[in-house]
């Protein structure tokens, strides 16, 4: 298959010259052709100038058989070059994951549990939620191919905002209508962590500021899905509740709260979610819960070789989590 990047209009030569520029110096491999000129068949991907003159510059992206028109707002060859999402740049955070942008799109290694993460992608879109990014299948190289959501993404230590009380209330509201709009998901596998009882959701499985994009200051969307499974909806409020009250002992380079503004904020939390009493009583263990089986995978993944799972065990994450949960184990009933 063989990729085009059409430009017409006023200067289109100039422009395609300068969008090969930017490419080349990217190292993305491809052709420069003009007017009539053949397709190069030792490139998969070449950018044609239209040579007929007049009108404003338009870019047509012609890929996989499809034809899309890009959005550019002003015919500038820097931004046509990064719309085609032929530059790729790698983003801030991934965890454990390799994760790069291209254009519009998100690309990521794909998993046995791609497919399931994908279908409950498009079913909490049907279902009106707009605090996702949408899935397009696998590109060329495998990877899976996701919206790029616009905003900034929280890495610790966190800015001031991540830690503010519309924030926590705002992450609340997200994380309940995200799981209402799960009602209905297949629950078929395989999902990367398994299956838990009562399956009453399908629990984001890591919902923290990392997985968080904020817009003005507030959070908007999840993304990361990797860890999505079906299970019981305490599971996924305690575990955002310990990474954005935070229910921590010890910090991630944030001062650390007093017990008692721990309450407040949790109860902020569980207010905003809707939570029930019965299991506010409950969340202390299941942050617990949460925290050890955190470990149990990492160091299952660190003894299978899993070189970013190892890099968290030496850098001490575990001993954070394994206080954090002595920590809440030991407040539980000042917390609820």
């Amino acid at each position: 298959m063989h990729d085009v990047l059409l430009i017409s209009g006023q200067g289109a030569v100039a422009v395609a010259r300068e969008v090969s520029r930017l490419l080349r110096d990217a190292g993305v491999a491809h052709a420069l052709l003009e007017g009539d000129s053949p397709a190069d068949p030792s490139h998969r991907r070449s950018v044609r100038a239209d040579v007929s003159p007049g009108g404003a510059v338009t870019a047509v992206l012609l890929e996989g058989g499809r034809r899309l028109s890009l959005p550019t707002t002003t015919g500038d060859a820097a931004e046509i070059a990064d719309l085609t999402g032929w530059i790729e740049r790698p983003l801030q955070g991934g965890g454990v994951n390799q994760v790069v942008r291209a254009g519009a799109t998100v690309r990521r290694p794909a998993g046995p549990w791609t497919p399931a993460v994908h279908r409950l992608l498009a079913h909490v879109a049907a279902a009106g939620f707009r605090g996702a990014p949408r899935a397009h299948g696998l590109d060329a190289e495998g990877r899976e191919v996701l919206d790029f959501v616009q905003g900034e993404v929280a890495h610790y230590p966190l800015p001031d905002h991540a830690w503010s009380d519309a924030t926590l209330r705002e992450v609340g509201r997200l994380l309940r209508a995200y799981h209402d709009a799960t009602a209905g998901c297949p629950a078929e596998g395989p999902w990367y962590l398994p299956a838990r009882e009562p399956a009453e959701v399908i629990c984001h499985g890591d919902v923290a500021p990392y997985n968080t994009v904020f817009r003005d200051g507030l959070p908007v969307a999840f993304i990361d899905f990797d860890t999505a499974h079906p299970g019981p909806r305490l599971s996924d409020v305690a575990y955002a509740a310990y990474r954005f009250v935070p229910l921590s002992a010890l910090g991630n380079g944030e001062a650390v709260l007093t017990v008692a503004e721990q309450a407040r904020r949790l109860r902020l939390f569980c207010d905003a979610y809707g939570l029930p009493p019965a299991e506010r009583a409950a969340l202390p263990a299941m942050v617990r819960e949460r925290l050890h089986a955190l470990v149990d995978l990492m160091r299952t993944q660190a003894a299978a070789g899993n070189a970013a799972f190892a890099q968290h065990l030496s850098e001490g994450h575990h001993t954070l989590y394994l206080t954090d949960a002595t920590h809440v184990t030991t407040h539980a009933t000042s917390l609820v």
